[in-house]
């Protein structure tokens, strides 16, 4: 398992407390990058929640941008989720988390 797919897997398990936690099977790349989800149930809620875990210099780098966000809504999240949570992991190991709804595009 990807180093920042366990510390974030980690993070939900053994401190946000989340259940049935698990790295979805499905990927895709992205300047190079492995683009995996984590998907589990927040103590506090009956639905589950996609976790889109970054690093922080990946962040900084802007990898970070609206295309890898949409990309990630097409080709990893199913239609039943509203939204993902982005798991920004910084350098000493600490996880913030932020909520990134899906958008709408109009034409």
């Amino acid at each position: 398992m990807d180093e920042k797919l366990e510390l974030v897997r980690n993070n939900l398990v053994h401190y946000q407390q989340w259940e049935d936690v698990r790295v979805s099977p499905a990927s895709f790349q992205w300047e190079g990058e492995n683009i995996q989800l984590i998907i589990g149930k927040p103590s506090n809620s009956e639905r589950e929640e996609c976790v889109l875990p970054v690093e922080y210099s990946q962040y900084q780098e802007s990898l970070l941008t609206t295309n890898l966000i949409d990309a990630t809504f097409t080709n990893l999240v199913s239609e039943e989720f509203e939204r993902i949570v982005l798991a920004i992991i910084g350098d000493d190991g600490t996880v913030v988390f932020y909520y990134i709804t899906r958008g709408t595009s109009t034409i």
